[in-house]
């Protein structure tokens, strides 16, 4: 275990939380003896074979407050957000709002983390910062990352998921102007939807476009998105990603029935929804 650090599976209810109680990190085993109320933020496991090197590190990451490695590309890396990138976000900020206004757009990084603003009133956006990253990767596993440049170690973009009310989890990224042309968004993304799709078995992937950004379109394609409808000035692209057993059982407690919900609502929203996605609702 990473710096000596330890996590204990158990397999009993009353043995889980009481070493929790304790401060101590413990994935559960569930059986007959461990079934739901359980603490918000468990992790649980169908079988104890489930818990490997990998898994565990993950784990014990999570329980010290340390961001997960999503994924290594060629040139990048993608991780979670950590409060040490505030200022590069801030950076990243300014940039995309100054791009966005020229286009008549009222859109920010910010929101895409539920921070109303990165620029004013510091200290409080800090803790909107801190909140997200506490709160978004623990109960949902899926949100925005940050990218950073392997030669350089700076964070040079964001690329994630973020929650919309039009089609619920959505792909997105935005690279810095200065490392743009390098593929870094494409890499990104490729880490994104596999990080997805290995540890979440994500049934599809789908993102929100502007109708006039090229830039974005052709992205989607090199991804293997399609065009699937159109709405208002946005085009919808997306693909299913298929039906894989799990590399992990990554379960937390409540993530099952959010993602179940909205699932659920978009499928009573959308009667184009990919077959896959069916195929994910009738097995949850």
């Amino acid at each position: 275990m990473q710096d000596g650090g330890q996590v204990l599976v158990l397999s009993a209810k009353e043995g889980m939380i009481e070493h929790m109680a304790r401060g101590e990190c413990v994935i559960g085993v569930l059986s007959e003896h461990l079934s739901t109320p359980l603490p918000s933020g468990c992790y649980l496991v169908e079988k104890q074979e489930q818990v490997t090197k990998e898994y565990a590190n993950r784990v014990y990451a999570r329980f010290c407050h340390e961001p997960w490695m999503i994924g290594k590309g060629e040139h990048v890396i993608l991780r979670e957000l950590d409060t040490k990138d505030y200022d590069a976000l801030l950076s990243l900020e300014r940039e995309y709002q100054t791009e966005c206004q020229t286009k008549g757009l009222k859109k920010s990084i910010a929101s895409l983390l539920g921070v109303d603003t990165l620029g004013f009133h510091e200290e409080d956006a800090k803790k909107r910062l801190e909140s997200y990253i506490q709160n978004q990767y623990v109960f949902y596993e899926l949100g925005m990352y940050g990218v950073i440049e392997k030669k350089s170690g700076r964070l040079v973009g964001i690329c994630g998921f973020s929650d919309t009310p039009m089609e619920g989890m959505t792909l997105g990224y935005h690279i810095a102007q200065a490392y743009r042309g390098k593929h870094y968004a494409l890499e990104s993304c490729e880490l994104a939807m596999a990080y997805g799709y290995e540890w979440h078995q994500m049934p599809e992937v789908r993102c929100l476009i502007q109708q006039d950004n090229v830039a974005s379109i052709a992205l989607a394609k090199r991804l293997g998105l399609a065009l699937i409808q159109r709405k208002q000035s946005l085009l919808v692209y997306g693909k299913p990603l298929g039906q894989k057993k799990k590399k992990m059982a990554l379960w937390v407690a409540k993530w099952k029935d959010r993602w179940q919900e909205k699932f659920q609502k978009r499928r009573c929203t959308d009667e184009t929804q990919s077959q896959s996605t069916k195929d994910y609702m009738e097995k949850m």
